[in-house]
């Protein structure tokens, strides 16, 4: 899904936020789409944007295809799977190499996806 798309299902399911406390009558708690898509368009050109997907387990870190970049807070490096290499499984632009992708999540995981590369 689109982040817009993300939105607009977001602010459409309010009605589950509010509570029966809620100031918001219950006829008036469902948004339809037609009026959940222009708020979702005026959060998106304010800036916002969701959250950068995390890289935690070998299942992830392995799917993850050629040219995805990762950032690991633990070293401040930048890796990238390097998938068919014989010598490294992970490299890092600083040098740095992990042959073994459980090794590679121990010691620099979790990570953030800063570029996500295609097939």
């Amino acid at each position: 899904m689109s982040a817009r798309e993300d939105l607009t299902d977001l602010i459409r399911g309010v009605e589950s936020i509010a509570g029966e406390d809620s100031a918001v009558r219950p006829w008036d708690s469902t948004l339809v789409e037609e009026e959940a898509a222009p708020i979702a368009d005026a959060i998106l050109a304010a800036g916002w944007r969701p959250p950068s997907r995390t890289v935690s387990t070998v299942e992830d870190a392995d799917s993850l295809p050629d040219g995805t970049l990762l950032y690991s807070p633990r070293t401040g490096h930048a890796w990238s799977p390097r998938n068919g290499s014989r010598q490294a499984r992970w490299a890092s632009p600083t040098g740095g190499i992990y042959r073994y992708t459980d090794h590679f999540i121990e010691h620099q995981g979790p990570m953030t996806v800063l570029h996500e590369g295609g097939a």
